[in-house]
Order: structure tokens, then sequence, then C-alpha cells
């Protein structure tokens, strides 16, 4: 996440999911177990496009996403709520995926 926000937020996160179910998140640095609700509506790939419709349905100023050539989730999502507005984007990113076998 790439937001103005507290550094428990925009620390790198490890998502594991099973079945479409998040069974655990944790910092990625610190292998320390994530205890604020922050990540619970983008913790799987599902919720990522959840984010994109509701930017898309609030008609936001301005909406990127990239998407992963192959598997087609998104790999970058940045949302700027309003024009012109002082740090109201907020960003988030998937910089690794492990499909299941």
């Amino acid at each position: 996440v790439a937001c103005f926000c507290p550094p428990d937020i925009v620390s790198p996160v490890v998502v594991k999911v099973a079945n479409g179910v998040n069974i655990g998140v944790a910092y990625s640095k610190e292998s320390k177990e994530v205890t604020n609700d922050f990540f619970k509506p983008l913790d799987t790939i599902d919720k990522l496009f959840v984010i994109i419709q509701k930017a898309l349905d609030d008609k936001v100023a301005s909406l990127d996403v990239k998407y992963h050539p192959a598997y087609g989730y998104p790999v970058s999502i940045s949302i700027d709520r309003i024009e012109n507005a002082i740090d109201d984007e907020i960003a988030y990113f998937v910089d690794a995926f492990n499909p299941a076998p």
C-alpha cells in the first residue's frame, strides 16, 4: 500500500490465502502478524477487484490499474478520489503471487 498513512499500513505484507479465504497476514520484513483491520478489505485477489469496481462506481478522479499478463489479477491499483485534493491518493501493489499447484 502506498498512501499518506502510518507505517503499519504502508509496510509490505504477505497475505496467505487458501480456497479464496485469507488465512494470515504478516509484515514481510518482520514476519510479525498484522493486528489491525486495514488489510481485511484487500486480503484476497477477489477483494482487489471489488476495490476497482468501487472506484469505478464512485467515479473517482483517477483510476489506473495494471494487470498481470498471464493470470489477469491486478498488480497495481492507483486511486485518486478527488482531483487536486492533497493526500487522498492511495495505491495497492501485488509484488508476488504464487498460485496453488
